[in-house]
């Protein structure tokens, strides 16, 4: 692993020097100068945030998003419910706070936030990105009422963090991060005090000389010594279907430490998935992303005899492939697209794919007419013994991708997704092959995450 050093100056790297008389005076006026502005700014910011506070509607209209009021008794419990719905315009986002996991989203009971929003919780606190905006919003639930109200507000303006990026990777109640790869840079924030702590520049994603759709990093795991590991993710490049560079698995490794990042990349797999999947003793996995087989299917390579679309790779805590481990799913399923992985546990992975009985059609320009992405075969691999059985476990569900939804109270949860149908499935995992619904949506809209506040 080759580290790549910070680059640039930091916010906190100011460095003083002696003054005569004269400029002692002009720095007083400078210093007195910074604080009326300082004053004023703060002023704008509370301006703001009451803006941001009339302006965000709720479907029910009663000022969920103002401080409430009230006497009562406490909650035992509150799950913050994030979801969108889809519409012409776009998506939009909704969150809501309960005392039980809601079987389906209310929209009359939820806070509307709108369009192109990432939301992560922390804590008893939800936090907001605006993509648009390039604002962080803090919302906390009463413990009486469970109105949700804004509680901060910070702009990553002029930070180098802007439109669509990934969730916050949150490594304690003060230090948090957001990151944009592509350009270089790290943006490390107080959660508590709502305060830009310092703009990190890193070493940007390596360049390519292919021009991919995306090419970035989304979903960010926080290692136990001190790594926040961001697995890279490529889409087809723009214009099919030309000579392109061999690609490989990619991880970034931004360590807490050195404030640097590296990136190592794995040839035995073309390209990784959004997020690593991780087993019940912390072991973590590098997936295919899905649309590996796409690409090694039309597009050339120069200089690359094979390049393998669909394997599972293991990814140590300090961010290096194990060069020990290799899960080639090609030689053990008859795969032709990998839909997805739902988790492992025990040494086993389950996962879904579509058989090699689906041709992909001869044009490119046809696959996502014609390809039947939902016509998935779901198996049970051991990966010590590479024994392959059927499962069973989400017969009773029509869908095309299982998905892990993270986990609540330590327990893992599975994302079924049913796009012909418009149709999504939560469900907790009782054991490797029995589950419960805990909640769903119709209609085509999404859940995006359901965590416990307290």
């Amino acid at each position: 692993m080759v580290t790549v050093p910070k680059i640039g100056t930091t916010l906190n790297n100011l460095k003083y020097k002696k003054m005569n008389s004269v400029e002692l005076k002009i720095d007083n006026i400078k210093n007195g100068m910074a604080v009326f502005v300082k004053i004023i700014w703060k002023c704008f910011m509370f301006i703001i945030l009451g803006i941001l506070s009339l302006g965000i509607s709720s479907c029910n209209n009663d000022d969920e998003d103002s401080a409430p009021v009230g006497d009562g008794q406490e909650k035992e419990s509150a799950f913050i419910y994030t979801y969108l719905t889809r519409t012409p315009e776009g998506e939009i986002y909704y969150i809501s706070a309960h005392e039980d996991i809601p079987s389906q989203p209310d929209i009359s009971n939820s806070v509307e936030l709108g369009f192109n929003n990432t939301v992560s919780s922390y804590g008893e606190y939800v936090y907001v990105y605006n993509w648009d905006a390039a604002t962080i919003t803090r919302w906390e639930a009463d413990r009486v009422t469970l109105k949700l109200y804004v509680t901060g507000l910070i702009s990553l303006a002029n930070t180098g963090i802007s439109g669509e990026i990934g969730p916050a990777a949150f490594v304690s109640e003060t230090r948090a991060f957001y990151s944009n790869l592509a350009e270089g840079i790290i943006v490390e924030w107080n959660p508590t005090a709502m305060e830009i702590v310092e703009v990190h520049t890193v070493a940007p994603l390596p360049s390519t000389q292919a021009d991919y759709w995306y090419y970035s990093e989304w979903s960010p795991t926080i290692t136990k010594n001190d790594k926040i590991l961001y697995p890279i993710q490529r889409i087809e490049p723009k214009g099919c279907c030309e000579y392109i560079d061999p690609a490989g698995a990619m991880v970034g490794v931004f360590d807490l430490n050195s404030n640097s990042i590296s990136y190592n990349i794995d040839d035995r797999l073309f390209s990784a998935e959004e997020f690593l999947i991780e087993d019940e003793v912390g072991n973590k996995y590098v997936l295919p992303a899905r649309r590996n087989s796409i690409i090694t299917e039309y597009y050339s390579f120069i200089g690359v005899d094979s390049l393998n679309p669909n394997a599972v790779l293991k990814i140590n805590d300090d961010g290096a492939f194990d060069q020990s481990f290799n899960l080639d799913l090609s030689s053990l399923i008859p795969i032709h697209y990998f839909s997805s992985a739902s988790f492992v546990f025990n040494n086993k992975i389950v996962l879904s794919y579509v058989s090699d009985d689906n041709p992909w059609p001869e044009s490119y320009d046809n696959v996502y007419q014609d390809f039947p992405f939902d016509q998935t075969t779901t198996v049970i691999i051991d990966m010590e013994t590479e024994q392959v059985e059927p499962f069973t476990g989400f017969n009773q569900y029509v869908f095309d991708n299982a998905l892990p939804f993270g986990s609540l109270d330590g327990v893992p949860l599975i994302e079924l997704e049913d796009d012909v149908n418009g149709k999504e499935y939560i469900l907790k995992q009782n054991s490797i092959d029995n589950y419960t619904l805990i909640s769903q949506i119709d209609g085509g809209g999404a859940i995006q995450s359901i965590d416990r506040l307290w």
